[in-house]
């Protein structure tokens, strides 16, 4: 047994990086698209005086968190306002879709590529009768709540990463120790099975 468990010991840390390595590799080489709203304003101008006019805005932030571009990215519209703005600025089509709706289309967004399309339109019309949905060739963009977390210090980073792989090795051992364990019909944890 000594010699089957300190072969175990000794590759149970390298199985545990190639598998993380190749387990992230395959998660990362897709693209993610998310978009979240980053601000919705109503401004009154000219308040107190004989005219005054409300503008309402908001901004639409995509980002594409994958490890691959995102290609045809499109947002759908139900209103399309005529003042909008895109940043920065990167090529898009506006097109009018088969049921008749303005959709935006982004050909590609590189990964880690954010943009933000601002728009500005007058009351009645609201935030949420502009915007529909965000899509890629991938699928529907996933919407996100609260604007990105700032990314966290580079030491916290490498701990988690220390753990993560701790705990990963510590899997492998005791999953190696337990079909040893089974196979051979031995005691473990100095109990029978």
């Amino acid at each position: 047994m000594a010699d089957y468990m300190s072969v175990v010991t000794a590759v149970a840390p390298i199985a545990t990086v190639v598998v993380g390595y190749f387990g992230k590799r395959a998660l990362d080489l897709k693209p993610r698209v998310v978009a979240f709203m980053a601000s919705a304003n109503s401004v009154v101008m000219g308040k107190g005086l004989e005219t005054e006019t409300t503008i309402n805005s908001h901004v639409l932030i995509i980002r594409n968190d994958g490890g691959l571009a995102a290609r045809n990215v499109r947002i759908t519209h139900d209103h399309f306002p005529p003042n909008i703005s895109v940043y920065p600025g990167v090529e898009y089509v506006p097109f009018e879709n088969p049921q008749g709706f303005t959709e935006l289309q982004f050909p590609l967004l590189a990964p880690g590529q954010q943009i933000s399309v601002s728009y500005m339109y007058f009351p009645p019309l609201i935030w949420p009768q502009i915007n529909c949905d965000v899509y890629s060739e991938t699928g529907r963009a996933e919407r996100v709540a609260l604007l990105p977390r700032p990314r966290p210090a580079r030491w916290i980073v490498v701990l988690r990463s220390a753990l993560m792989f701790l705990g990963g090795w510590g899997v492998i051992y005791w999953i190696a120790k337990f079909v040893y364990a089974v196979a051979t019909k031995t005691p473990l944890f100095g109990i029978g099975i």
